[in-house]
């Protein structure tokens, strides 16, 4: 097993974000399990992976995680 640690201190340009999920989604399609701190959520959610999930996030956050994944 391993293990990889991906640390963003903002959220990045959208082209970044779309090119992290599709290789998040990949790992996870090979048995990864995903987990994120505060919003990195947004990024996670742009996977499809929380589609029909409850999830949390910093409120500052929180808008935008609403807005842009209602499911």
């Amino acid at each position: 097993m391993v293990a990889v640690t991906v640390t963003l201190v903002e959220l990045p340009e959208r082209a970044v974000t779309v090119c992290l999920a599709d290789w998040m989604r990949a790992q996870h399609a090979r048995g990864a399990i995903i987990g994120s701190v505060c919003s990195g959520v947004l990024i996670v959610a742009e996977t499809g992976l929380l589609k029909g999930r409850s999830v949390s996030t910093h409120w500052s956050a929180a808008e935008e995680l609403r807005a842009r994944f209602p499911d």
